[in-house]
């Protein structure tokens, strides 16, 4: 009995520890990443972490190949609405 009682433990010890990494292994594939310190690049931080909290709609623009996407991830991610779906729209294309 003890042993079987010592088994089901480890199961489910396992089974948080699979739960927790595969959280982790979710979020490193998921989070944006953006590479820079330059005076430049701090200051597009700065304006992610200030955007990021409000509630306000954020037009994003610049030239093609310029990361638009991934500072509106980045703002995302560190939204309120964080667990909600990400969409991206391509203003482009609507027209």
């Amino acid at each position: 009995m003890n042993a079987l009682l010592q088994r089901a433990l480890e199961k489910r010890q396992l089974n948080r520890e699979n739960v927790h990494l595969r959280r982790l292994v979710k979020d490193a594939c998921e989070t944006p990443v953006m590479i820079g310190n330059g005076i430049a690049m701090n200051a597009v931080y700065k304006t992610i972490d200030k955007a990021a909290p409000s509630d306000s709609i954020v037009l994003i623009h610049g030239e093609s190949g310029t990361g638009k996407e991934l500072v509106a991830q980045m703002i995302h991610q560190r939204s309120t609405r964080a667990d909600k779906p990400f969409v991206v729209i391509n203003c482009a294309t609507l027209f």
